[in-house]
């Protein structure tokens, strides 16, 4: 039985393997209804396929180079059943399902030629038990490999990794040529009467098909870096958007408030002084007249301390915004908003009403503009590249906030130096005032 399996595994191990690989890089797609019947109709196909192609080579008596042109064909129809495959069984665009196909492809040619490697150096032949449990170890252990330094980092935000086909398709023309070569010379090369030739195309192929992970993984980390760009500029033209619709309320509000206090002057003759002076505070709260020496540090912090009004937070201001009139009105939205939204959703996580305080100073010192906000905080809290890591579960729209705050100080030579200790939370940012050259 055990011998039988051996046989059936070295004739049509390369569907096994591209099996369970396939199913490492495409596992994270949604799953389409009956996925099940899916799963074992593409199994089936792809066994039934491998079958026939054997049997039929066996009967035709195909060798030699006819033999080599029906195996490039074959890993080309092999490629596009896992192709249609990915894409049959699972919820996932073009992109994706090429990303993964060739992944996989790749993926199996690396383990196959590293057991053919051990293989040739151990002078064991491919159809025996002990090469069949090298196999399985080797398959094993690149699997994990590839796992862990690619799949596992795609799989967080697969919707970034599969928009420039350009850039997956020269990693399966890469993959394709390493196997077609193969094919072609491995003849000239056999591993019994030349193995040293037979390990440096082995080697050579196996560099073909890293490099092919390693273009789709760069491209990954290229991908993901211009759309957390656009993510942090989407967010800027939001907090834009955003001011303006903010400085049309905080100005009304104050007409009104204006408008209501002077119509209490005229009234307050006939009335108790208490409610008077009451009434007076009420609208105080309402009053959101500031003056910083900057219109958009106004209208921003006017709308803060109403918001902190509301969730029993205390905002306490010591602001010279008159030192920040360099920077663009997005800018300062976006850098002080993203700030105080930080330090807010900290502090209206506290029990505590007392520690619900959040200070802010804007001061100049040495030709620098210096920005410090504290607030209480809970927990324990995570630093990735010198920034806090989101405390939310939802990873993937979050932790924006604190490379948004680092993009504009950036923009303006500035630095940023983030202390959390003893439940406190400092946020410290200089900004130079002189020779300002913003990037």
């Amino acid at each position: 039985m055990l011998n039988f399996l051996v046989k059936f595994f070295t004739a049509n191990g390369y569907v096994f393997e591209m099996i369970v690989v396939v199913v490492i890089f495409a596992y994270f797609f949604e799953k389409r209804k009956l996925f099940w019947l899916r799963l074992v109709l593409c199994i089936a196909v792809s066994f039934g396929l491998s079958i026939a192609w054997n049997f039929c080579l066996e009967a035709l008596s195909v060798y030699g180079w006819g033999k080599i042109v029906c195996n490039i064909i074959k890993y080309i129809v092999s490629f596009f059943v896992v192709f249609g495959g990915i894409l049959f069984c699972k919820r996932t665009s073009f992109g994706g399902a090429l990303f993964s196909s060739i992944g996989a492809m790749a993926t199996q040619h690396i383990s196959y030629r590293v057991f053919a490697i051990i293989l040739a150096i151990c002078k064991m032949p491919y159809d025996n038990v002990g090469s069949f449990f090298i196999a399985l170890s080797v398959a094993f252990a690149v699997y994990v490999i590839v796992y862990f330094l690619l799949v596992r980092k795609v799989r967080k935000q697969p919707e970034q990794c599969f928009e420039n086909k350009m850039n997956i398709v020269l990693g399966g023309i890469l993959i394709l040529f390493a196997i077609i070569l193969q094919f072609l010379v491995e003849p000239y090369a056999p591993m019994e009467e030349q193995p040293l030739l037979f390990i440096y195309l082995s080697l050579y192929t196996i560099i073909c098909a890293v490099c092919t992970l390693l273009l789709e993984y760069g491209f990954f980390t290229h991908k993901k870096l211009a759309y957390d760009n656009a993510i942090l500029d989407h967010l800027v033209h939001t907090q834009e958007e955003q001011y303006r619709n903010s400085k049309d309320n905080i100005e009304m509000i104050n007409i009104k408030c204006h408008d209501m206090k002077h119509q209490m002057s005229k009234i307050a003759g006939g009335l108790n002084p208490e409610a008077v002076k009451e009434m007076e505070d009420i609208i105080s709260i309402y009053d959101l007249s500031l003056k910083t020496g900057n219109e958009i540090l106004d209208i921003f912090l006017a709308e803060k301390k109403l918001q902190c009004e509301r969730n029993n937070v205390n905002l306490d201001c010591i602001v010279n915004g008159s030192c920040l009139q360099f920077m663009q009105p997005s800018d300062i939205y976006s850098l002080f908003g993203n700030a105080l939204d930080n330090a807010m959703e900290a502090v209206c996580k506290l029990p505590e009403k007392e520690k619900r305080i959040i200070g802010l100073s804007v001061t100049t010192r040495l030709n620098m503009a210096i920005i410090h906000t504290e607030n209480f905080y809970d927990g324990i809290l995570e630093f990735q590249s010198e920034l806090p890591v989101t405390t939310k579960e939802d990873t993937r729209f979050h932790g924006f906030g604190m490379r948004s705050i680092k993009k504009v100080v950036e923009k303006y030579n500035g630095s940023i130096s983030i202390v959390a200790e003893n439940g406190i939370f400092n946020l410290n940012i200089t900004i130079p005032l002189d020779r300002l050259e913003v990037q």
